[in-house]
């Protein structure tokens, strides 16, 4: 079975999620108290039917795991596959932006945040951390349940110490 890409692309709309979220990264094993944050962008999709995802997989990489977490007892396992690879996560998104309708902002969100360098070793510049902050700040808002208003505060504005996403 080989599915097309507008197909993958209505199926994301439907069934995907694109989030930017803050981290902790451990600087030193030797060290766990040494912490840095950081921003990480997570692709996934979900479904009960592990089927579609399988083929996802094949042509883009990434994990599929399994949630057996029911809130009833006839409700079936969801099947979620994550794409973690900076590369596969660009390729994907790049191919679903002409065909996807609902998700649409959101992958343009993620684009802009992929176009920032990120690599593993080396420093974001001063820019490219707001770039990221605001990629973040805008998916929440997008990704609020509704669509509803912005927070009263945005996470870029609340001092370290009391924004609850650096905890």
């Amino acid at each position: 079975m080989s599915i097309s890409i507008p197909y993958i692309a209505g199926f994301f709309d439907g069934e995907g999620c694109v989030s930017i979220f803050y981290t902790k990264i451990r600087l030193q094993k030797s060290n766990p108290e040494k912490m840095i944050r950081g921003i990480k962008l997570a692709i996934l999709v979900s479904n009960t039917d592990q089927r579609p995802l399988l083929e996802i997989q094949a042509m883009y990489g990434g994990y599929i795991y399994c949630s057996n977490i029911r809130k009833k007892p006839h409700h079936k396992s969801v099947y979620s596959l994550r794409i973690s690879d900076r590369e596969a996560q660009k390729r994907f998104l790049n191919v679903l932006l002409p065909y996807s309708i609902i998700k649409n902002e959101q992958i343009r969100i993620a684009l802009e945040y992929l176009s920032t360098k990120g690599l593993a070793g080396h420093r974001l510049t001063q820019e490219e951390w707001n770039i990221r902050i605001s990629c973040l700040e805008r998916l929440i808002i997008i990704n609020k349940r509704g669509h509803g208003a912005p927070r009263a505060t945005p996470p870029s504005q609340v001092p370290v110490g009391q924004n609850p996403l650096y905890r």
